[in-house]
This record gives C-alpha cells, sequence and structure tokens, in this order.
C-alpha cells in the first residue's frame, strides 16, 4: 500500500515545504486521473468479471458465501455502508471486521479533529500570518509560502500568544483519541467474549485444544498427561503426542514436487504427439484424422443419426466466463478394461447415467434421479467433453484458463423428445467470452462403494484408492511408544525392475523422436538447492525419473506413517478437554512445579493453522531463535539507509557524469547518456518499490526462523515489526535526512546526542514541520491510486490473462489457478494503515490541512477494503482478532511523537524580541505525554488478561446464542438475486462441496491435530485425455510399474488446439485436507 509513497529520497520530504496551489493541483490531477481510469473500469467490468470481483458468491462454502452485490453503484454503495456486524464475522471473520472497524474509528477521530483544528488553528495561522503570497512556489529565505501559511510556521512572532488556542487544540485532540481507544478496547473485548462463547465455535475442536509445550520427559505418555489435567471441569477428551516427523514432512515435500515435475512432463508428451500429428495432417492436406483404432471427439459426435448432437457446444456458445470449475465426477474409468474401453468410457456417457440438477435455491444439494436400466433406456447419448475446434475454443480457453463444463442436456434434441420438455433456464449473456453451462452428471454403474456417502459427494475417493492404513493411522496413539530414535527397518521394493523400459516402447513413438521427450539435468552433487548445470550434471528422462522417485517417496512414507511409533517424541502434546472452560482454566492454572515447564502458552488454534516445522522448539530454543530473529530486525532497520542513499546517488547520476573524469566517455555518446539519465529517474524508486513490496515476504521468513508453531503467530509477528519498519523508513527516515543518511560514524555520533531531552526535541522540531507538505501529496495519492486498485483487483487481473496463460499447463494448475482466492493478509495491512493514522496524528495540529486527507484516505480505503473483504478475500487463518489491540497501541506511536514534536516546538518558538515565549505550553505537553503513557499501561493492565483469555464465570453462565440463529441481513435493502449462470454454478458444483448439513465424522476429529506428516494425502498424477491414445498408454505404464504410484486422465482433456482443458475436481481431490 505504502510502496508508492515511498519514492522520495531520505529528506527529500522538507524539499516541499512551501509547496504552492499549482504544485497541489497538479498531485490530485494525477492523482484524480488514475482513480477515475481504474473505477471507470472496475464498473464496467464487475458485473461480468464474477471470478475477479465477486468469486466469494460461489467459490466458497455456503456458511461464508455471500449474496451477489447490486447492479446499481448507488445500490453497491448503500449495501457496502449497511452494518451486520454479526453476519460479517460469521462470512467474514474477527480479523476482517476489525480491520474494518479500525478504519471506522479512525474516521471516528479525525471527522471531530478536521472540524474543530480547521475551525480554529486555520484562522490563527493564515491571519496576519508572515506569509504574503499563497499561490507562490517559491519565496525567500525565511518566507512562508503555499499551503505552509496555513500551518504551525505562519504564526508571526509578535502573535506568540496565539499558540495558546494551539495548546488547548493538541490536549483535546490527545484526549479525544485516549477515551476513543478505552471504548474501542472494552468493545473488543466484549465482542470476542461473545464471539469465543457461541455454540458453533464451541463445537469446533480448537476451542477445547490447548498446546502444552516443554513437557518433561518422563510425563510423555498420554495416560499420564490425562490425569494431570483431569483436575479441571469435565476431564480430558483425548490427547495427541508429538513426534519428530520432520524427515517424513521432508520426504512429502519432495514427492509434492516431483508430482508436479511428472504432471508437467506428462501433459508436454501429449501435448507435443497432439500437435504433431495435427501438423501431419495438415500437411498431408486433411481437415481430420482417420483412426479407426482411435475415433476423434468429432467422428463420434458426426457419427449420430441426427444433427442435434452435433451442434449441442455450438449452441451453448454465450455462457459465463468465470464460471466455477468444482464439477462432479463424469465417470471414472475400469482399470480392468482395455486400453480402447476405458478411453471411450472417459469420452462417452450414457443417457441412462446422468442426472441434471435443476434446482433454483443457491447451495441446494441436487436430488438423485431414479436409475434406469440400460435395457430398458435402450440408446444413449454420446457427449463431447473437449471444447468446439477453432480459434473460438482458444479464445475461451485462455479466458477461462481451461475450464470446460459439459453441456447442459436440454440442448440435446434426442433427450428432450425422450423425457419430455424441460423448463428453459435463463443464463445471462457474456459480452466478452462464451462458455457452456455446466450441469450435474454422474454414472451409477461407476458409483462408490454403498455407505461411502451420496454420490454428489465430489470428495469421495474411489475404492481402488483407498489406503487400509487410513483407519489404522485415525485412532493411532501416538504415546504407546517414547523412543529416542526410530525404529530401524528396509524399504520394501518400490517398483518393478522389469518394467522400467516399458516406456520407450510407448505409443509416442509414434508420432515423436525420443529427443522430443522432456528431459532435465539433476541438480549438482544431489542437493535441491543447486541447479544441474551443464556437462557437470546429468541428463535424465523426466517421466522416467519422477516415476521411479515418486513410487520410492510413496513406499517410503506409508512405511513410516505404519512405523511412526518409531519416532521420538517431542516435548509438547495437544491436549482437548470436554469443555471449553478446562481449556481456558488449564491457560490460567500453574500445571507444574518447575518454571518453564508444562506451559499452556496456545489455545483457539485450528489443525490447519499449525506450523508442524516448527512444533518441536522447545522453550529454550524459541528465546535464541526470537533474540536472533530480533538482531536481524533491528540491523536490518538500522542499515536500510545504505540502499535508499545509494539509489538516491544513482538518481544524481548525470551530476556524477558531469564530475567525474572516468565518466567522460558517457558525455561524448548522447543517446547513451540519454539512456542512463532514464534509467536513473526509474530505477530508484523502482528498486524501493520492490524492497518494499518484498518486506512482508522476508519478515514471513523470519517469523519462520523465529519458530512461531502458528500462523496466527506468524501474523502478529509480521504486523508488530512491519509497523516499526514503516514508521522509521516511511516516515522518520524521509522527514529527518540529516539523522539517518549520514555515514555510520555520524549515525552514531547523532546517535549519542539524543541522550539529552532538549536535543530531541529540537531535532523533532526542526525538521518534522518542513515534511507536512509532503505527506499531503503521499496520503492523498494513496487514497486515491490504491483504493481504486483495490477495488479493480489490478494484480488478480494482471495474474488471469497474463501470468495464467504462460505458467499454467496442466490440468490441476488451471484448476488451482480458478479455485483458489486470494488470502486476505491482515498482518501486513493493519501497519500500512496505522502508519497512516500515526502521520494524520503527528500533524492534526502542526499542519491541520492533513486532518481532511486523513478523512479523504481512510473513508476511499474503508470501501475498497469492505467490497475485497465481502466479494473477493478469502480468510484462511483468522488470529481471532488480536491484531485490533496492537494496532491501537502502535497508534499511540502517532501520539507520542505528535506530544514531543508540538513540545519541541512550543520550546523553540521566539517572539520578537527573541525570548522564549512558549515555554509553559511546552512543559504542558510533557506533562500531557507522560498522563499517555500512564493511561496506555492501565489500559493494557486492565485489558490484556481479558483480550487473551475467557473469565470462567462467563464460560459457565453466559448463555451462548447458536450460530444458526444469527441474521443473514440486515436493512431495508435486498441486494440482487442469484440467477443465470452463475446460480447454476453454486448448485451443481458447490453445494455438495460446502453443505451446511456436512457433520465432521468422528474419525477425523480424532486424527484433527495429528501431525500433518500423517494426515497428508497421496497426490493422484493427473494428466489430460487425448485421442491418440497416448494418455491411456502412459496410465499403463504407470500402473505396470507399481501400485505405489496412481494416475488418472479423467476430468482432463486436450481440445482441437492441443490445449489442455478440465471439467471436475482433480481425483485426489478432498475437503478433509482443510479439516
Amino acid at each position: 500500500m505504502s510502496q508508492s509513497g515511498t519514492s522520495k529520497q531520505p529528506g527529500g520530504a522538507q524539499g516541499d515545504a512551501g509547496i504552492g496551489l499549482v504544485s497541489f493541483l497538479t498531485a490530485l490531477g494525477s492523482g484524480s486521473v488514475f482513480f477515475f481510469l481504474q473505477l471507470i473500469l472496475f464498473l464496467s467490468l464487475r458485473n461480468h468479471l464474477d471470478r475477479i470481483f465477486k468469486p466469494k458468491t460461489y467459490l466458497t462454502p455456503t456458511s461464508e458465501r455471500t449474496l451477489p452485490p447490486p447492479k446499481a453503484f448507488r445500490h453497491l454503495i448503500r449495501e457496502l455502508c449497511r452494518n451486520d456486524d454479526r453476519d460479517f464475522i460469521k462470512k467474514c471473520g474477527l480479523d476482517a471486521y476489525f480491520f474494518l472497524r479500525y478504519l471506522k474509528v479512525l474516521l471516528a477521530i479525525f471527522v471531530p479533529i478536521a472540524c474543530v483544528t480547521i475551525s480554529v488553528l486555520v484562522p490563527l495561522n493564515y491571519i496576519g500570518g508572515r506569509g504574503r503570497e499563497f499561490n507562490a512556489n517559491q519565496g525567500a529565505t525565511g518566507q512562508v509560502t503555499g499551503l505552509d501559511t496555513f500551518a504551525w510556521g505562519n504564526v508571526d512572532s509578535h502573535d506568540t500568544n496565539r499558540y495558546w488556542a494551539h495548546l488547548i487544540v493538541s490536549v483535546l485532540c490527545v484526549l479525544w483519541v485516549l477515551f476513543v481507544f478505552s471504548m474501542e478496547m472494552r468493545v473488543y473485548v466484549t465482542m470476542r467474549q461473545q464471539f469465543l462463547t457461541t455454540k458453533s465455535h464451541q463445537s469446533e475442536v480448537a476451542a477445547s485444544t490447548v498446546l502444552v509445550r516443554s513437557i518433561p520427559q518422563e510425563w510423555l505418555s498420554e495416560e499420564l498427561l490425562s490425569d494431570v489435567f483431569s483436575v479441571f471441569p469435565g476431564g480430558v477428551k483425548r490427547v495427541w503426542l508429538n513426534r519428530d516427523l520432520s524427515p517424513v514432512m521432508a520426504k512429502i515435500t519432495l514427492r509434492d514436487a516431483i508430482h508436479q515435475k511428472l504432471e508437467a512432463a506428462e501433459t508436454a508428451l501429449i501435448q507435443a504427439a497432439k500437435r504433431m500429428e495435427m501438423k501431419r495432417t495438415e500437411e498431408a492436406g486433411r481437415t481430420k484424422l482417420t483412426r479407426s483404432a482411435h475415433p476423434t471427439f468429432r467422428q463420434i459426435t458426426d457419427s449420430r443419426p441426427t444433427a442435434g448432437g452435433c451442434n449441442v457446444l455450438a449452441r451453448s456458445a454465450s455462457r459465463h466466463a468465470f464460471e466455477s470449475p468444482w464439477l462432479p465426477d463424469c465417470g471414472r474409468q475400469d482399470p480392468k478394461s482395455s486400453p480402447f474401453d476405458h478411453r471411450r468410457t472417459a469420452l462417452t456417457l450414457r443417457i441412462d447415467d446422468l442426472a441434471v440438477q435443476r434446482s433454483t435455491d443457491l447451495g441446494t444439494a441436487p436430488s438423485v434421479p431414479e436409475a434406469r436400466s440400460p435395457a430398458r433406456q435402450g440408446r444413449g447419448v454420446v457427449l463431447q467433453t473437449a471444447v468446439k475446434a477453432g480459434n473460438q475454443v482458444k479464445k475461451r480457453a485462455m479466458t477461462t484458463n481451461g475450464f470446460v463444463p459439459l453441456p447442459s442436456l436440454a440442448e440435446i434434441p434426442e433427450y428432450t423428445e425422450s423425457h419430455g420438455p424441460e423448463k428453459p433456464v435463463t443464463v445471462a449473456k457474456h459480452p466478452i467470452a462464451t462458455l457452456p453451462k455446466a450441469v450435474l452428471l454422474h454414472d451409477f454403474d461407476r458409483d462408490y462403494s454403498p455407505g461411502a456417502g451420496s454420490w454428489w459427494r465430489l470428495w469421495e475417493s474411489p475404492p481402488r484408492h483407498s489406503t487400509p492404513e487410513t483407519a489404522r493411522h485415525a485412532n493411532l496413539s501416538a504415546g504407546r511408544l517414547r523412543g529416542s530414535r526410530r525404529n530401524s527397518f528396509r524399504y520394501r521394493s518400490a517398483y518393478n525392475d522389469d518394467c522400467l523400459t516399458n516406456w520407450k516402447r510407448g505409443l509416442w513413438k509414434d508420432f515423436l523422436r525420443a529427443r522430443s521427450r522432456p528431459t532435465f539435468r539433476l541438480p549438482l552433487f544431489g542437493q535441491r538447492w543447486l541447479p544441474g548445470l551443464p556437462l557437470l550434471s546429468k541428463s535424465v528422462d523426466t517421466i522416467e525419473w519422477c516415476r521411479k522417485e515418486l513410487c520410492r517417496l510413496n513406499g517410503e512414507i506409508a512405511e513410516d506413517r505404519r512405523h511412526s511409533e518409531g519416532f521420538p517424541l517431542l516435548d509438547s502434546a495437544f491436549v482437548q478437554f470436554n469443555e471449553q472452560t478446562a481449556a481456558y482454566m488449564s491457560c490460567q492454572s500453574a500445571v507444574y512445579c518447575r518454571p518453564g515447564y508444562m506451559t499452556t502458552s496456545i489455545i483457539e488454534t485450528s489443525p490447519k493453522d499449525v506450523i508442524w516445522e516448527n512444533i518441536g522448539i522447545g522453550y529454550r530454543e524459541s528465546w535464541v531463535r526470537a533474540i536472533a530473529a530480533t538482531g536481524i530486525l533491528a540491523l536490518m532497520i538500522s542499515l536500510w539507509s545504505v540502499p535508499v542513499s545509494w539509489s538516491g546517488a544513482l538518481s544524481q547520476v548525470d551530476s556524477l557524469i558531469d564530475t567525474y573524469d572516468w565518466l567522460a566517455f558517457i558525455r561524448q555518446l548522447y543517446l547513451l547518456r540519454r539512456f542512463i539519465q532514464a534509467i536513473a529517474g526509474l530505477l530508484p524508486a523502482a528498486m524501493l518499490a520492490t524492497m518494499l513490496f518484498l518486506l512482508p515476504i522476508f519478515l514471513d521468513c523470519l517469523a519462520m526462523l523465529k519458530g512461531v508453531q502458528t500462523h496466527s503467530q506468524k501474523t502478529q509477528f509480521i504486523q508488530k515489526y512491519y509497523f516499526i519498519f514503516l514508521f522509521i523508513q516511511v516516515f522518520l527516515v524521509v522527514s529527518i535526512a540529516s539523522f539517518f543518511t549520514a555515514s555510520v560514524s555520524q549515525f552514531a555520533s547523532n546517535v549519542k546526542s539524543l541522550e539529552r531531552v532538549a536535543n530531541i526535541l529540537d531535532m523533532l522540531a526542526r525538521n518534522l514541520p518542513k515534511a507536512a507538505n509532503y505527506f499531503y501529496s503521499y496520503m492523498l495519492l494513496q487514497a486515491l491510486s490504491t483504493s481504486s486498485a483495490t477495488l479493480l483487483q489490478v494484480a488478480t487481473l494482471a495474474e488471469w490473462y497474463l501470468l495464467s496463460p504462460v505458467f499454467d499447463a496442466t490440468a490441476r494448475q488451471k484448476w488451482s489457478r480458478n479455485t483458489r482466492l486470494s488470502p486476505a493478509k491482515y498482518g501486513a495491512l493493519f501497519p500500512v494503515y496505522t502508519n497512516f493514522a500515526c502521520i494524520s496524528l503527528i500533524y492534526c495540529t502542526i499542519s491541520p490541512l492533513i486532518s481532511i486527507f486523513a478523512i479523504l484516505t481512510f473513508g476511499l480505503f474503508w470501501i475498497a477494503q469492505k467490497y475485497t473483504a465481502l466479494y473477493v478475500s478469502k480468510f484462511d487463518f483468522d488470529t481471532g482478532g488480536k491484531l485490533y489491540p496492537r494496532a491501537i497501541n502502535q497508534t499511540f506511536t502517532g501520539l507520542y511523537t505528535m506530544e514531543l514534536c508540538v513540545s519541541g516546538l512550543f520550546f523553540t518558538t521566539r517572539d520578537a524580541n527573541g525570548r522564549a515565549s512558549c515555554v509553559p505550553q511546552g512543559v504542558i505537553m510533557l506533562a500531557l505525554l507522560v498522563f499517555t503513557m500512564i493511561f496506555q499501561m492501565t489500559l493494557n493492565k486492565s485489558f490484556t488478561a481479558l483480550s487473551n483469555v475467557l473469565p470462567t464465570m462467563l464460560l459457565r453462565l453466559h448463555d451462548s446464542e447458536d450460530a444458526s440463529s444469527l441474521p443473514t441481513s440486515g436493512g431495508d435493502f435486498a441486494p440482487t438475486k442469484v440467477r443465470g449462470s452463475q446460480r447454476e454454478h453454486a448448485q451443481t458444483m458447490m453445494s455438495a462441496l460446502h453443505s451446511d448439513s456436512f457433520v465432521q465424522p468422528e474419525s477425523l476429529d480424532q486424527a484433527s491435530f495429528q501431525h500433518g506428516a500423517l494426515r497428508r494425502r497421496e497426490p493422484i498424477t493427473w494428466i489430460p485425455q487425448d485421442d491418440l491414445g497416448i494418455a491411456e498408454d502412459e496410465i499403463r505404464q504407470t500402473r505396470e510399474l507399481s501400485s505405489n504410484i496412481q494416475i488418472e486422465s479423467y476430468g482432463a482433456a486436450l481440445d482441437a488446439m492441443a490445449n489442455v482443458t478440465y471439467s471436475r475436481n482433480p481425483p485426489d481431490f478432498s475437503p478433509y485436507n482443510d479439516i
């Protein structure tokens, strides 16, 4: 958010002192152009590109799904301003709610401040002041010009008694902010307690589970830990002892990487063969490939006696461009069938095995029609699963990222005649791209096993993929064996050595040469982080190598899971209580008799929030890691001025060329000099923006180094240190040049000079007021450009239309791009707006006009961020609102800096006789500073405990409200109903996947806090089907090689241009992965 504003060099903000009206209007005009341009694009595209601008209306679980936004802009603003806190929390989480509440609180702070400061201080500063020319961009030395005529420094030396008004306004502003913050802490504690005591939250495993750390070795037993914690109400329900499964996690990480490489190589091979066949066909002057053994999609369709089936796809050309790719099973293949029958099964579906879901209620599960016997039916209908040939298909594949749903049966004349008329379904036209409407299809001959769930539950795996170890590991007790090392055993043979060379006799040889197969070079010395180099690294066939490695890794991982009891125990465990009361009581109690042992520091953590790589870090090691991470951060913040200064020197390359003789050759080459000047003008700003953009990523890695054990802790770590960095580098360094941009020796001397309070006050008073006008433009540009860019989803559009066609080659990559929503990273968002709040508070009395820009900034950001939270972003990890009190405490930094700066200004003010005339005001401000510090400490002492734990009285007496009773809408405005293709999408693909009636099985509840290495599913290689039989031949070769590797091709295919398309979820997809 703040990257664009950091192109100013250190101390460069002081150069904006005395900015005139023309310069200000120039900044306003440039920002307005970007704002209205992006806003017009957003309003033009938002009703057409659902996947970009409102994916949460159909690509999320029913409990998180929001109704589509109104089409009219005025109704959209009204909907965004509608207050329904409980429904918003239910769909977006506490972090999103308190983030938007923080922006509203800032508006509530600065609206009264703006009314007071502008009505009182602006007239006092301007009337009879030093400045004479408001529109002047430059003035004589000591002359106050431009917007500075409304600021603190314009008061004439003969009227220093006016500064009493500045003192009174400053005191009122500080007291108002303190009052608002105290009330907000009360609201935060109340809302968090109400949320944590609702029945819906209490029913979750995380609500009654705690992480116990630093357990003594003699207490590492399920029975002993159960006895220790059984003293709390309700007793212990379950104990999960943590084991050091890092070797297994390393194998799983390597397996996933090899699995993706294998999918890419197989897909590339199939595409290359198909394109070679197309090239041969084109060279031969034919339009079709006539192969009796392998008929194409078009040949099968053209063989129908009626013309209706041939033009199904052609008649369904006007469809939505961004339909949901969460598709039902379109038929499973029988591994016992012949290659040709196997391939034909994937391409054809009998009409008696099709179920068409026509429910009109969003989120209703599709009904199961009565199965008809094939004998009674008498005939079938062949449906084409690939897209139609030609440029139209290619265009559609580009805009939908390969998603190609099957056509509706209502569009097939034979089906309509045989089964009676169907009511037409209204489908919204799309002016940009076309996509056929998705229908729910199912083949009863290939149904799941009895008792495995309803047929429409897409996540159910076929029986042949289930592993007998799953149930055993789900109930495995980790505490049966407390070995210090793994049991030694030999892994079984991973694959059949006789089948290693089968790939050399594959069907691909009919179309490609051996050198056309995908190959790669092994990394140097077997280290994955080293690249493969020519002449030094061995070149291997990618498919052959990946198959063998996958077979080996899958076998070893399965064997490790069978012997998981042999891995050493860690000194931590998850303890689940029968009651939430007991979990919170254990966190507030001393469990062990020695300090630092058996601490229950983590509660309200979901299984997917746990970082298993760091779960084994002990109490002492965590302290060492924390010290190391803090030292790295301090070093980075202190030395950040070095690359900033270097980039500043780069911007002055023109003067360097004229100064140094060894650069004289550049002066003689006119074009070279112009090129260097152009680069020097863009490179510094680009470098600074890139460095700030990468900073949250670096902090994420640093949090892992610190050893955080949950994603919530990582988010809080990023919020804490990202704000420190932004406040120092974006505010102080930009404002105070001479202090931070000096050499190392000078910097040390400057730090030593700050030992006296008077020097600190003098430094702030001399530098900060000069930078006020820079922050006018900075906040204005941020408010206009960043808010509109957030609405337009510039990054998502670039990712969809630029990155996706280049990098998404496999069906899984396309599916992932279409279905995974951008996560909301509030750990990196909070510090940006907290820094804006601090800047606004610092200048609220020094330059009163800053309050107007603060209101504009936070108002536009609130609208943009609320739209994003409601319709675009999905929260993966929620801290339960813990970011909010830290943001409030960080905002106190702005109050302290304002009080110090105003105090310094009072002490340095001189009257016409050169005497210090405002010393009493300065003393009062210092007293106010001390009062603010005492107030913050008291506030934290009062609310910190209530923010982290729940009172036992509340847990016992609170009559929690069921989540089902929460209102789903508020106000008198009814948004536009879900209709057309979007409604059909949510019905056919998402209702079964995210049904609210879904109850987590007890077996999953028992395995909730099992180590991630024991719960990770084995991936299935997903390759596209083709009409040449290459995919079926690759599947046969893989299955002959070993049973340790799974490979399928149903649901994915090549279109007429050999582009990969898909029409269903990956075969190994399961929502249980996130439970």
